[in-house]
């Protein structure tokens, strides 16, 4: 169960990752910073929860 939830935030920072990446892409630099962000907080979101 654990190594799905990791799959999971895996998958989703890379997601996340990509979509601001095609923001930059697109000249959207506001909205690419704001997803890389996002994208920090998916994947140290985690290592919290495990800590406690």
């Amino acid at each position: 169960m654990r190594l799905l939830l990791w799959f999971i935030t895996i998958a989703s920072f890379i997601y996340t990752v990509l979509f601001a990446y095609a923001l930059w892409k697109e000249k959207s630099k506001p909205g690419a910073i704001a997803m890389l962000i996002c994208a920090i907080a998916i994947f140290i979101s985690p290592f919290f929860i495990t800590l406690s």
